[in-house]
């Protein structure tokens, strides 16, 4: 890789789309930018869909090819299939959730909104934080706009 690297620099050469016999270089998966890598590659033939933008955010401007929330509707088992194992397990991530926050910090993911989670983890609802987001997304979800409260005392 290191000679391609070299002689076509103009290239983006990523080393798991070679043929191998055998495994990635090692540590290859630890780093974020060979994960993020993966993922925009395997993402469009598991259903997400492709698109251009740059989006900003606290954590700074980042660009990604794919339309972030289609990963919603990827299983784990789906990314492992397409040669993504070493990600969970190299990369230490339990769930694609984990890896897709990681990988993309600045979209904003909510676990309850993957395929197949029907949980959150220990401790999610004692976040006030999390009370409000749910909150705030059930309210775009039904339309409201204002909420009122009326006190009435006698």
């Amino acid at each position: 890789m290191d000679l391609l690297n070299t002689v076509y620099p103009e290239y983006p050469w990523v080393a798991s789309e070679f043929v191998q016999s055998g495994p990635l270089p090692r540590g290859w998966w630890k780093d974020v930018q060979n994960q993020r890598e993966f993922l925009e590659r395997i993402g469009p033939k598991l259903g997400v869909k492709q698109v251009s933008f740059k989006h900003r955010s606290a954590k700074g401007v980042a660009k990604s090819s794919l339309k972030l929330s289609d990963w919603y509707g990827v299983a784990r088992h789906q990314v492992e299939k397409q040669g993504g194992g070493g990600l969970f397990v190299a990369g230490g991530y339990s769930s694609l959730y984990e890896a897709l926050k990681a990988v993309y910090p600045e979209h904003d993911w909510v676990l309850s909104r993957f395929v197949g989670i029907n949980r959150v983890e220990a401790g999610y609802w004692t976040d006030p934080n999390n009370h409000r987001a749910f909150l705030d997304r059930l309210a775009t979800k039904l339309h409201i706009k204002e909420v009122f409260i009326y006190i009435i005392s006698f």
